[in-house]
């Protein structure tokens, strides 16, 4: 049987799992050529921001983990329809329709006087491939962190011997550090820029998933399982190679998106693959509990 508050943590952990990926999404597919390094580094800074508020919130500011649970619940719904609403909205504004009127001829020109509407088949047949990979990359990063990782207990006592707990230091703080130092390289190292690095992304799926099944994740509930990983810095060191390769691979599919399709379809693109991220959110909170079924009955 699960513990309720051990959920409802779980659930708490996974809707800042959310949170997280929607800031870090939200940097859209600016240009075919700039991918701005100061965009995505205040982006990634929010995941540590996220951290420490998400442990102040549900340890000063309400006892009951079902309550904080919720209110990230519904903070993320809400602002996820928000940007769909304005998605959608914003070409009946006067605003935009004065903009459109104006460089009407300019756009007209650029594209060789096709038809202004937006072809979402046409650009998901040219991205479908950076489309699965990065479903897949949310996939397999949800479905371990945080709701999983979270419940990796310390193998030495006392392990940092300050007030932080083993979790906030080793599992939340590095990822989004290391997430954040994996987003800026990707500005400085565009290498590999090509189909190489779906390649990687299902080789990283594939080692992590496997790898985390040997941490020591609910070690009393194991049946056959054994917990291979019995030190806390080879642990802490998996989860900087884990949070790095999730920030830097990314990045790099958000650029090659932008890259794989003609400037003027960049935004239609980061809205389809803004859809596919949020898939890959979805699946991996429902993998997750398969992950945990998994590493605790097998």
């Amino acid at each position: 049987m699960f513990d309720l508050d051990e959920m409802y943590n779980g659930l708490n952990d996974r809707i800042w799992a959310i949170n997280r990926v929607e800031a870090n999404a939200k940097s859209g597919i600016k240009r075919q050529q700039i991918f701005p390094k100061k965009v995505m580094i205040w982006l990634g800074s929010l995941g540590i921001l996220i951290a420490i508020c998400s442990r102040i919130a549900f340890k000063y500011y309400s006892n009951d983990p079902r309550v904080t649970a919720i209110y990230f619940l519904v903070t993320a719904v809400v602002t996820l329809l928000f940007c769909f609403d304005i998605y959608f909205a914003f070409p009946y504004s006067r605003l935009f329709r004065f903009y459109h009127t104006s460089i009407k001829i300019d756009i007209l020109h650029t594209i060789k006087g096709r038809l202004l509407n937006i072809p979402y088949g046409n650009v998901l047949k040219q991205i479908w491939l950076q489309c699965f990979s990065i479903w897949l990359h949310y996939l397999s990063t949800v479905t371990l962190f945080p709701s999983i990782l979270i419940q990796v207990q310390s193998i030495t006592p006392n392990f940092f011997h300050t007030s932080l707990q083993f979790v906030d230091a080793v599992v939340l703080i590095n990822f989004a550090l290391f997430n954040l130092v994996g987003n800026f390289l990707a500005g400085c190292i565009k290498k590999p820029y090509s189909r190489w690095i779906s390649f990687l992304v299902l080789i990283r799926a594939i080692i992590v998933l496997i790898i985390f099944l040997f941490v020591n994740f609910e070690p009393n509930s194991r049946h056959n399982l054994p917990v291979l990983i019995r030190n806390d810095y080879v642990f802490m060191s998996l989860i900087i190679v884990f949070g790095f390769t999730h920030g830097y691979l990314n990045s790099m599919l958000q650029m090659l998106t932008a890259k794989s399709v003609e400037p003027y379809l960049s935004a239609t693109a980061a809205v389809i693959l803004q859809l596919f991220i949020f898939a890959g959110c979805f699946f991996g909170i429902i993998g997750s509990f398969v992950y945990q079924f998994i590493s605790t009955t097998l």
